[in-house]
């Protein structure tokens, strides 16, 4: 190695192929191929061979520290120094012995540690690969008697596979899916309820468990409204954490500079908390901005009664403006914001051929079994084509802006905050078996998308909805029967041809007039005049008599949800927009989530609705889920929990913004201490 014999360039190159050729190989490969291509010098050999006869030492046999050598001749020459080399040689055969029993101890140890290591299933608990991962609570050990994770990432519910948030139904299974996913989604809510925090140091122990880090600075101000306002699920914000992590990176001088450039837009209003006082000023116009006036006025009042205990700070708020300005030199569209492997990246070989729908075939029926995990696009590229928020779009990526928006998907780097719009406080409803009308109910503008010809807007939710509920052509629909006896889900399912389902099941129309579409190019008229459009509003009172109703997204997130919960009929939702209160609320238990392409609506209504040629369906249990949402609405949707949510956001964007993050980190002392009952 060492040589100051120059070699050819042809030697040089193929010296370099074979090196090439030995570290792309395996270990074993690289082996084999230096046995077989190693070809030793037979003078060499034969002379080593007599060397060591005389010198009689057959314990070792020739390596590099031999004391014999030669030169390039093949002459054999003494070596000046044998009894040094022998020494070396010796001394490394002592060290690897001593090496290779302390690495067997040290694997010994290893496979202890793992032995005595407690049965926590942590694997079970997935985020999506975008954001950052927090742990279950270990307070109370999860029921997964029922749900087993394979190898796959999958698991299973029953006998139903689940995978990334979707229950593909098992046709021969004698167990309605409907069942397990109600039942399993009990025992995970009631475990949600069990393990939350009594005291103030119980939820500063479970914080830094959670995200690794110490409360903000007046948590103890937050924990004691809480207390006081009797504010549920006190560890499950997990959604602020979500939010704000990905702005840990970002230093704090720059994070201030970009907050003071967000605030220039013209699609945003700034508040601004100063001495416990919180003012708002924009700089569009409000005269041409919906709710220009008013949402910044919301924002105040849900507040205003904790601002003494807010550091001063500035805050962004996003009126939810569309930017058009595209840099060309910018990475766009929604596959860049998702990890290599997923779907949506590799959306070009998503396969549609294959795809079934569940309306006609049993054995391509599945329902949303995880709301987080479905509403995780990059796992699910078949939303592209079924949300107008998505259809056509190619956004441009940029780094996280600190701004605060009142909606955004699982994709966008907005924080998260709370719109409060249409929410209400809830006033008196009929009783469950007062209500007259069986039907499923929806109402509602056509918004969504901007409706013109150069966009697929007939696959947007909303005309997607009415086109299939108001269908009145040929089909068939295969519906899971609720009363399968000891029969199969294949055997016992039943069918209906699509008109008639519509008009025994569906009272679902656009109300108005046609909004958001091009005028000049027909899209309007055929909208108009191809989807049904109800004959004047329906009021209050009368929407009350319904038992079952659809929530759907709008243009963004749907502000009915909680007008809807209050009212005390079972809702049906479907959305891909996580809200503040996702981690708060329990599907299947406080409403019915719903596919994005409503695929598995009929089943739903089928599991639920009971009729003449339906009688086992589960009505009881219809009238339970509706109760206990509306009961959830009136007790963990009222501005007290709003306020306490908000309150927990500013206390971490303080920390965030400040110059000396640590500086803002709480210290717990037991004179802070209060107790939740």
């Amino acid at each position: 190695m060492f040589s100051g014999r120059r070699k050819s360039a042809t030697v040089l190159v193929e010296e370099a192929s074979f090196a090439n050729d030995i570290q792309s190989s395996s270990a074993e490969y690289k082996h084999r191929m230096q046995l077989e291509t190693y070809q030793r010098d037979p003078v060499k050999a034969a002379a080593a061979s007599r060397l060591a006869e005389r010198q009689r030492t057959p314990s070792f046999n020739l390596t590099p520290f031999d004391p014999v050598d030669s030169d390039d001749s093949g002459k054999l020459k003494r070596s000046q120094a044998p009894a040094y080399h022998l020494l070396r040689l010796r001394i490394l055969t002592s060290w690897r012995q001593i090496l290779g029993v302390l690495g067997l101890a040290g694997a010994l140890v290893l496979v202890l540690q793992i032995l005595a290591a407690p049965a926590d299933n942590i694997a079970e608990w997935n985020q999506w690969p975008q954001e950052p991962k927090t742990e279950p609570s270990i307070r109370v050990n999860r029921k997964i008697s029922a749900k087993a994770r394979s190898r796959d990432g999958a698991s299973t519910l029953g006998d139903h596979k689940i995978a990334n948030g979707i229950l593909q139904v098992n046709p021969d299974s004698t167990v309605h899916p409907l069942r397990v996913l109600v039942q399993s989604a009990q025992e995970q809510w009631d475990e949600k309820v069990a393990r939350q925090s009594k005291t103030l140091h119980e939820a500063v122990k479970e914080y830094k468990r959670r995200y690794h880090q110490n409360p903000p600075q007046g948590f103890d101000k937050w924990w004691a409204f809480t207390v006081e306002n009797n504010v549920h699920l006190p560890d499950e914000y997990d959604q602020i954490y979500r939010d704000l992590a990905p702005f840990y990176s970002v230093s704090p001088a720059k994070l201030n500079h970009r907050i003071k450039e967000a605030a220039k837009s013209l699609r945003t209003f700034t508040l601004e908390i100063s001495e416990g006082h919180v003012t708002s000023h924009h700089v569009y116009d409000s005269k041409v901005v919906e709710s220009g006036e008013e949402r910044p006025k919301h924002q105040i009042a849900l507040i205003q009664p904790i601002a003494q205990h807010l550091p001063d700070m500035t805050i962004v708020m996003s009126e939810g403006f569309i930017d058009d300005d595209i840099d060309p030199d910018a990475v766009n569209g929604y596959p860049w914001a998702c990890p290599i492997s997923s779907p949506l990246f590799n959306s070009a070989r998503y396969n549609k051929a294959n795809h079934k729908d569940g309306l006609s075939a049993i054995d391509g029926k599945s329902f949303v079994a995880d709301i987080r995990e479905y509403m995780n696009i990059c796992n699910h590229p078949e939303l592209m084509e079924q949300h107008g928020l998505l259809i056509g779009k190619n956004p441009q990526m940029q780094s996280p802006s600190p701004v605060i928006s009142l909606s955004k998907t699982a994709l966008h780097a907005d924080i998260l905050g709370i719109p409060t719009e249409q929410w209400v406080e809830g006033g008196p409803v009929p009783a469950w078996q007062d209500r007259k009308q069986d039907k499923v109910l929806w109402r509602g503008s056509n918004t969504a998308m901007h409706y013109d010809e150069t966009v697929s807007w007939r696959g947007s939710q909303r005309v997607r909805l009415i086109n299939m509920t108001n269908h009145i052509g040929a089909g068939e629909l295969v519906t899971l029967s609720p009363d399968q006896g000891k029969k199969t889900l294949r055997e016992s399912a039943k069918s209906n041809t699509w008109p008639a389902a519509n008009a025994e099941q569906m009272d679902v129309k656009f109300t108005g007039k046609p909004l958001q579409c091009d005028k000049n190019d027909g899209t309007c008229e055929r909208i108009a005049r191809d989807y049904a459009f109800a004959h004047g509003r329906m009021g209050h009172e009368e929407a009350l008599a319904y038992k079952y109703v659809i929530d759907v997204d709008g243009n963004a997130w749907s502000a009915r949800f909680n007008r809807l919960l209050t009212s005390g009929s079972l809702i049906f939702k479907a959305t891909i927009m996580p809200e503040w209160y996702t981690d708060r609320i329990q599907p299947w238990i406080h409403y019915v989530p719903i596919k994005m392409d409503f695929s598995d609506l009929y089943d739903a209504v089928a599991f639920f609705r009971p009729s003449s040629t339906n009688p086992a369906a589960e009505d009881a249990l219809a009238e339970k889920i509706a109760s206990a949402g509306r009961q959830w609405a009136l007790t963990h949707w009222r501005r007290e929990d709003m306020t306490a949510y908000m309150f927990r956001l500013y206390l971490e964007w303080a920390r965030l913004i400040s110059s000396d993050r640590k500086s803002k980190d709480f210290v717990y002392s037991p004179d802070m201490e209060m107790r939740r009952h």
